[in-house]
């Protein structure tokens, strides 16, 4: 199976600077600009400042809210992935080969319809449709979901089980230290966005 990737997302990938090829990215990103027609000139739209916490992913936030909602996924816990896998660094690869944003091992984005995993834009949507499959394989509902850290008893617990089998896989175990990891750039992110 080999999915599509929806007009809107290329148009965004399109118009994304290409990533550094190897190594940390260098410099500060200039915030993404947001432009209202008004007549015939475009007019700048202020842009509340990002808070501290999400400046690492802020690049890619239109990326990550998009590929969240095109898998019903809440995006606070996608940006808290991507921050806790990558550090918002799309040149990541790990020892095991994991690679870009979101960390996705190929044979996952592979088993899930995804090549091409170093693109930001593939990357995260491989991430988020493997979360996604991780969800439907725990029973997360859309209500849990959307109760996100706040969740408690088996709603919380499959969270937890979501996230532990993105990280060591769904036959891995439970990942205490990466799920509470995770967790707390979610509250964070929840407090601030």
């Amino acid at each position: 199976m080999t999915r599509t990737i929806p007009a809107l997302l290329v148009s965004f990938a399109l118009a994304m600077p290409a990533p550094a090829a190897s190594g940390p990215l260098v410099g500060a990103v200039p915030p993404l600009r947001m432009v209202a027609a008004s007549g015939t000139a475009a007019v700048p739209v202020a842009v509340a400042p990002v808070p501290a916490v999400l400046r690492p992913v802020e690049r890619w936030l239109p990326l990550i809210r998009s590929t969240s909602a095109a898998e019903g996924l809440p995006w606070r816990m996608v940006a808290a992935l991507v921050l806790v896998e990558s550090g918002g660094n799309p040149s990541v690869v790990s020892a095991t080969g994991a690679e870009g944003l979101a960390q996705v091992e190929p044979a996952t984005g592979h088993a899930e319809g995804f090549f091409g995993l170093r693109s930001p834009t593939v990357n995260l949507m491989a991430a988020t449709a493997y979360l996604a499959h991780l969800g439907r394989l725990y029973g997360v509902t859309a209500g849990c979901w959307q109760e996100g850290t706040a969740a408690g008893g088996a709603c919380g617990w499959r969270l937890d089980e979501v996230l532990s089998g993105y990280n060591a896989g769904p036959h891995g175990g439970y990942q205490a230290a990466y799920v509470q990891r995770v967790r707390a750039e979610w509250v964070a992110i929840g407090e601030v966005a």
